[in-house]
């Protein structure tokens, strides 16, 4: 179960940016008081238009980024102030969006990246589970 609860993000903003949206605020709040609950089994979108701070609450949630308050509970644990490396090692990644995975290497060997952390005894039995939920990536893990 992951449970964020009143999550806020904020900048420090550089003179060109006050300049560009005419303020003279030197923090920018680029997530506020975000709260949501994602249960085992369920699944969960997060909606808005470009810059309204969805991957920036994506990106606190798992450790890329620091949050200024609120909270990140995954599994019973307080992963608020853990490092991405650590948060990845519990079981919980953020993966690139589109064509930011590593485009030079196979569907195969991308997946196995991200099985870096995991025990080698344990890598074909994952591969294997997840070819039986996404049988497309099986037909093209050579590509």
């Amino acid at each position: 179960m992951l449970e964020v609860k009143g999550l806020k993000k904020t900048f420090k903003m550089s003179k060109k940016q006050q300049k560009i949206e005419k303020t003279k605020e030197k923090i920018k709040v680029a997530v506020a008081d975000v709260s949501f609950d994602a249960r085992p089994g369920e699944i969960l979108g997060i909606l808005g238009a470009n810059g309204a701070g969805k991957t920036t609450t994506l990106h606190t949630i798992t450790g890329l980024l620091q949050a200024k308050s609120g909270s990140v509970v995954f599994e019973g644990q307080d992963i608020t102030r853990k490092p991405g490396h650590a948060i990845v090692r519990l079981g919980m990644s953020h993966v690139p969006e589109g064509r930011r995975v590593f485009a030079n290497l196979t569907v195969a060997e991308n997946l196995r990246m991200g099985a870096y952390t995991r025990p080698k005894s344990e890598v074909a039995a994952s591969l294997k589970e997840v070819y039986e939920w996404f049988p497309r990536l099986e037909e093209r893990k050579n590509q």
